[in-house]
């Protein structure tokens, strides 16, 4: 049992997603099709950029939706000087609304 936000709670895994990239939308919607991973990390860049803590919160509903109760977010920053920045934003949404929703 799990002690987390003053609730005890039991978490049992289900579906697991052992390879998420937490980017909210598809890329494929925006011309960059899946292929070889050097040309898709090259294309990411037109993607338009989303505040991580609002993508954080669509990445973790679609996730849920799909019955997905364990991720490991693999994290490609939109500014590598932000990374630190973005990854915070990110796991504070998750922790404020999905830990909370358990």
């Amino acid at each position: 049992m799990l002690k987390l936000l003053q609730t005890e709670l039991i978490i049992d895994s289900r579906l697991v997603n052992s390879h998420d990239y937490g980017r909210g939308i598809s890329s494929v919607g925006f011309n960059v099709p899946d292929s070889w991973l050097e040309f898709w990390l090259l294309r990411l860049g037109i993607l338009p950029e989303i505040y991580p803590y609002l993508v954080a919160q669509i990445e973790g509903i679609n996730l849920l939706k799909s019955g997905v109760t364990t991720v490991a977010h693999n994290h490609n920053p939109r500014n590598w000087n932000n990374l630190y920045t973005e990854i915070m934003q990110q796991l504070k949404s998750h922790i404020y609304h999905f830990y909370r929703q358990l």
